[in-house]
């Protein structure tokens, strides 16, 4: 039985079935043209029964998202067993999730821009719901050869920090921690 699926490619052609056991999931949709693309995303997570560790880069949120009519206000397969989440940039309607309890979540790893209403209320969302989240890493990437947008990013990403450290976190364990990738063309020097 299948318990672990790495993908890289154009998901909407994925289909899976019979998969009791599939507890790891890696997708990363490379496809670039999104017209008349369509994945059905409540029969596409249908199957997942003990979902653990899941992996979605942003081509796969925003296909899941378009295909759910917008921002999904609910996660489409059962939480209990979620242990792992790895997201990049978040756009999910928390008002949806107010019964929900990631019982087992222990590490969420966040990358992209999440200093947007959607982002700051899915981060808020997972510290006051994991009873015992280890870890929550949030990654952001900078473009620092733009030095008339630097002050910009810099000033909200540390606003961005001082937000989320004033959250509500219901794991007493749990690390918050941020880190800061610049991405310069130092070349040119």
């Amino acid at each position: 039985m299948l318990r672990s699926f790495d993908f890289i490619g154009s998901i909407q052609y994925i289909c899976f079935k019979n998969i009791p056991l599939l507890a790891k999931v890696s997708l990363i949709d490379n496809e670039s043209s999104e017209k008349s693309r369509k994945c059905e995303i409540t029969n596409f997570f249908k199957s997942f029964v003990v979902l653990e560790n899941l992996k979605l880069n942003e081509a796969s949120r925003k296909l899941f998202a378009a295909a759910a009519g917008g921002v999904p206000t609910r996660l489409p397969f059962d939480l209990k067993f979620f242990k792992y989440l790895r997201i990049s940039s978040v756009a999910l309607d928390q008002q949806g999730f107010s019964d929900v309890m990631f019982s087992h979540l222990k590490e969420v790893n966040l990358q992209g821009f999440l200093a947007t209403k959607a982002g700051m209320q899915f981060i808020k969302l997972l510290l006051d719901k994991s009873h015992v989240l280890v870890r929550m890493l949030i990654k952001f990437y900078i473009d620092d050869y733009d030095h008339c947008q630097l002050y910009e990013y810099l000033t909200k990403t540390y606003s961005l920090i001082v937000v989320v450290n004033a959250f509500r976190c219901a794991s007493p364990n749990a690390e918050v921690a941020f880190h800061i990738e610049y991405d310069s063309d130092y070349d040119d020097l």
